[in-house]
């Protein structure tokens, strides 16, 4: 069953602009959340970094442990929002 859905906005000023962009731009948002999830935080979970700078820090500094805890604090913010990827 297809729906559509109609949003309307009354723009009386800039910042009602600004908020319709935001708006706008919210599946964007999404969509690189989702997106840094995958190519920084998983990578270091599951198969490494592609990228050889990333790939050789990781190896010299063994950071894992602290990707590891910049994830949950990255997952923590979103979750904390309502957001969930």
């Amino acid at each position: 069953m297809r729906r559509t859905i109609t949003v309307t906005f009354e723009v009386e000023n800039s910042g009602d602009e600004i908020a319709v962009r935001e708006f706008q731009d919210g599946s964007k948002a999404f969509s690189a959340l989702a997106e840094i999830a995958a190519e920084v935080f998983r990578p270091a979970r599951k198969h490494g970094y592609e990228d050889d700078e990333l790939r050789k820090l990781m190896e010299i500094a063994k950071s894992d442990e602290l990707v590891g805890l910049l994830e949950k604090k990255f997952y923590e913010i979103l979750r904390d929002r309502g957001i969930d990827l």
